[in-house]
Protein backbone atom coordinates (compact mmCIF):
# COMPACT_ATOMS: atom_id res chain seq x y z
CA UNK A 1 0.00 0.00 0.00
CA UNK A 2 1.09 3.72 -0.71
CA UNK A 3 -0.15 6.32 1.56
CA UNK A 4 0.88 9.87 1.52
CA UNK A 5 0.45 12.89 2.97
CA UNK A 6 0.69 17.11 2.37
CA UNK A 7 1.89 18.91 5.63
CA UNK A 8 2.34 22.60 5.73
CA UNK A 9 4.85 23.75 7.46
CA UNK A 10 6.50 27.26 8.24
CA UNK A 11 8.80 27.16 11.56
CA UNK A 12 12.43 26.22 11.15
CA UNK A 13 12.30 23.93 13.88
CA UNK A 14 9.01 21.74 12.92
CA UNK A 15 10.69 21.22 9.73
CA UNK A 16 13.31 20.13 11.26
CA UNK A 17 11.89 18.06 13.62
CA UNK A 18 9.79 16.39 10.99
CA UNK A 19 12.63 15.42 9.21
CA UNK A 20 14.43 14.07 11.51
CA UNK A 21 11.46 11.37 12.75
CA UNK A 22 10.92 10.54 8.92
CA UNK A 23 14.47 9.42 8.75
CA UNK A 24 14.59 7.61 12.11
CA UNK A 25 11.19 5.50 11.07
CA UNK A 26 12.37 4.49 7.50
CA UNK A 27 16.25 3.76 8.46
CA UNK A 28 17.34 1.95 11.27
CA UNK A 29 20.35 2.60 13.49
CA UNK A 30 22.83 1.56 10.36
CA UNK A 31 22.33 4.02 8.16
CA UNK A 32 25.53 6.36 7.63
CA UNK A 33 25.72 10.21 8.54
CA UNK A 34 25.34 10.27 4.18
CA UNK A 35 21.67 9.18 4.64
CA UNK A 36 20.64 12.50 6.60
CA UNK A 37 23.51 15.13 4.60
CA UNK A 38 20.88 16.79 2.07
CA UNK A 39 24.04 16.96 -0.97
CA UNK A 40 23.66 12.62 -0.25
CA UNK A 41 20.29 11.69 0.83
CA UNK A 42 18.76 10.91 -2.09
CA UNK A 43 21.87 9.19 -3.48
CA UNK A 44 22.05 7.35 -0.47
CA UNK A 45 18.32 6.42 0.16
CA UNK A 46 18.13 4.71 -3.42
CA UNK A 47 21.63 3.03 -3.08
CA UNK A 48 19.51 1.16 0.41
CA UNK A 49 16.40 0.49 -1.31
CA UNK A 50 17.59 -1.44 -3.90
CA UNK A 51 20.27 -3.32 -1.85
CA UNK A 52 16.88 -4.14 0.48
CA UNK A 53 15.38 -5.24 -2.62
CA UNK A 54 18.31 -7.71 -3.04
CA UNK A 55 18.70 -9.23 0.38
CA UNK A 56 16.31 -11.11 2.70
CA UNK A 57 13.98 -9.59 4.91
CA UNK A 58 16.51 -10.15 8.39
CA UNK A 59 19.27 -8.57 6.56
CA UNK A 60 17.46 -5.37 4.90
CA UNK A 61 18.10 -1.70 6.51
CA UNK A 62 14.94 -0.15 8.04
CA UNK A 63 12.20 0.18 5.32
CA UNK A 64 13.19 1.31 2.26
CA UNK A 65 12.19 -0.28 -0.86
CA UNK A 66 12.12 0.40 -4.56
CA UNK A 67 8.70 1.53 -5.63
CA UNK A 68 7.10 -0.96 -8.22
CA UNK A 69 5.93 1.83 -10.53
CA UNK A 70 4.34 -0.59 -13.05
CA UNK A 71 2.82 -2.24 -10.69
CA UNK A 72 0.86 0.54 -9.10
CA UNK A 73 0.15 1.67 -12.68
CA UNK A 74 -1.72 -1.75 -13.16
CA UNK A 75 -3.44 -1.21 -10.30
CA UNK A 76 -4.59 2.79 -11.09
CA UNK A 77 -8.25 3.43 -11.65
CA UNK A 78 -10.68 6.51 -12.61
CA UNK A 79 -12.47 7.58 -9.51
CA UNK A 80 -15.74 9.46 -11.25
CA UNK A 81 -16.21 11.53 -7.98
CA UNK A 82 -12.33 12.66 -8.43
CA UNK A 83 -12.42 16.18 -10.47
CA UNK A 84 -10.10 15.56 -13.73
CA UNK A 85 -6.94 17.32 -12.10
CA UNK A 86 -6.34 14.18 -9.63
CA UNK A 87 -5.75 12.07 -12.71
Amino acid sequence: MDTEAGVYLTPRNHIVELCHRVKAHWLSAGAGPEASDDTTAVREWTSIARRNAALPRCWRLGFLWPQDFAAAEALDRRLPILPEEFA
